[in-house]
């Protein structure tokens, strides 16, 4: 898998321990982190550390963003690198959101059912 921070080139990743220790660096200022198995299979998060965004790519269901719950809480605006992402309120995650599911991710489980996806 590749890690990549920032959209700039990733390199290759064998322990999660190296993708958290880069979460730390997870502040106030927005980042962008995403982890990728194929161009087409992907798990990115883009915001600050209590404000985040996180989308997932697979081949099979496309573009979706995770949300913590089915319910439409209205519109909220997250700081990403180029400018605010538009979301829905109830898809605005935390730095452990991103950590749980980035792991998830990684070890190629399924993702909590604890997150709903809406597809992009």
């Amino acid at each position: 898998m590749i890690f990549s921070k920032n959209r700039e080139p990733g390199n290759p990743v064998t322990d999660f321990a190296e993708i958290r220790a880069a979460f730390s660096s997870l502040g106030h200022t927005p980042l962008c982190f995403r982890l990728e198995k194929a161009p087409s299979e992907f798990i990115e998060c883009e915001g600050r550390m209590d404000n985040l965004a996180i989308r997932i790519m697979t081949p099979a269901t496309g573009l979706e963003i995770l949300g913590v719950s089915k319910e439409d809480r209205g519109d909220a605006v997250i700081p990403g690198l180029a400018g605010p992402v538009e979301v829905k309120k109830n898809e605005r995650l935390q730095l452990e959101d991103a950590l749980i599911n980035f792991e998830a991710f990684f070890k190629d489980n399924p993702l909590p059912n604890a997150y709903v996806r809406r597809k992009l």
